[in-house]
């Protein structure tokens, strides 16, 4: 699949991945990869204290994602 990522989110991307764990990193890239542009890092949901790694806003809906270091 064509990268469908503009140049301006790219660099973004880019921009916010250097302060992330490498499981982080890899998971952004993947995202850009196959399309998925609608995301964002460590959002807040609801009135919550704590915050999920991403939020991927796709086919209507909203998905939270916890990305785990293992090693």
């Amino acid at each position: 699949m064509e990268n469908r990522l503009s140049p301006t989110r790219m660099a973004e991307v880019m921009r916010q991945s250097k302060a992330k764990t490498e499981s982080e990193s890899l998971f952004e890239q993947y995202l850009c990869a196959n399309g998925y542009e609608d995301w964002s890092y460590e959002p807040e949901v609801g009135q919550q204290s704590r915050h999920p790694d991403y939020l991927l806003r796709y086919a209507g809906g909203e998905l939270l994602f916890e990305v785990k270091e293992l090693r």
